[in-house]
């Protein structure tokens, strides 16, 4: 990503943190229920909502006119999980509100610009400032994937928005020598072919070590046999070393540094959803990082 097109993206998501916050502000009573009621929310601010079967994709907003006064409607996916749901709900909030407010933008921006500012928009309301405050100890002391699932569900969030908010929060990743992945049996991003389990998703702090994504589990960890006849909603534990590239704190090259860092990785297979069609599994990676790996 260069430069500019950072600056963009971080533009962009100040713009949704910003009119996620004129919402909590102006219609506090619902942001002080926990779950964010989204529904209500869409209701206050004229957006019917639909259930429907045939939908390809989880929710889409659908704008139209009658007798020239313009409506709007978000369709749901019948069958989602509830905390996908709501959260495909907040999302088709933030594209009305960008629909509403920036017609200009919502006209020019790219597909990718206009997901990512309601992906960020999404979980800005999901979870207020207060909420993200307190849960900020209670994810760093999480020790399993199964108190991940736990704390999603208390949030009213997917396992997958909890992480990604995870990483946008500094009080909840910054210093956390922990790295979740979602992993799932799949071809390789970029051949297409090999289809094995992959990690498709790595969330950590990311100023200190990188994990590279579309690796295979085993390249990654060493083995994925302790996983293979792992039943849906069953833990597993696993200890190994896993090769960590950490982030030079000079301007050398290469800007990382790999070391191989003692591991205890907890998993859990997770199941199929409307939203997630396979089953994959959530690991989390508590690494014994030593004073002298991070003086790189």
């Amino acid at each position: 990503m260069g430069v500019e097109r950072r600056i963009q993206r971080t533009e962009d998501l100040a713009l949704a943190r910003r009119e996620a916050r004129q919402l909590q502000r102006e219609h506090e009573g619902i942001f002080r229920n926990v779950p964010v009621p989204v529904s209500e929310l869409a209701y206050v601010l004229g957006l019917a909502i639909e259930h429907r079967t045939e939908l390809e994709q989880r929710a889409r907003l659908e704008v139209f006119e009658t007798d020239g006064i313009q409506e709007a409607t978000i369709a749901v996916r019948n069958g989602l999980d509830r905390n996908v749901s709501r959260f495909a709900v907040a999302h088709e909030i933030g594209h009305a509100i960008l629909l509403r407010k920036y017609p200009q933008a919502a006209r020019e921006w790219d597909v990718s610009r206009r997901e990512i500012f309601a992906n960020s928009f999404a979980a800005e309301i999901l979870a207020t400032p207060e909420m993200r405050a307190n849960m900020a100890a209670a994810f760093r002391s999480l020790q399993n994937p199964m108190g991940l699932l736990r704390l999603s569900s208390d949030i009213g969030l997917s396992p997958r928005a909890l992480l990604t908010m995870a990483e946008r929060e500094p009080s909840w990743i910054e210093g956390l020598n922990k790295v979740w992945l979602r992993v799932k049996h799949v071809e390789n991003a970029f051949t297409h072919a090999d289809a094995k389990l992959r990690i498709v998703s790595a969330h950590y702090d990311k100023r200190l070590f990188y994990v590279p994504t579309n690796q295979s589990l085993v390249r990654f960890v060493g083995s994925d046999r302790w996983l293979t006849s792992l039943p849906v909603g069953a833990p597993a534990q696993y200890e190994t070393t896993v090769p960590i590239k950490f982030r030079r704190r000079t301007q050398e090259i290469p800007k990382f540094l790999t070391k191989q860092i003692p591991a205890r990785l907890s998993a859990v297979r997770l199941h199929p959803s409307a939203a997630e069609p396979a089953a994959y599994l959530m690991i989390l990676v508590d690494l014994a990082i030593s004073q002298s790996d991070n003086t790189c």
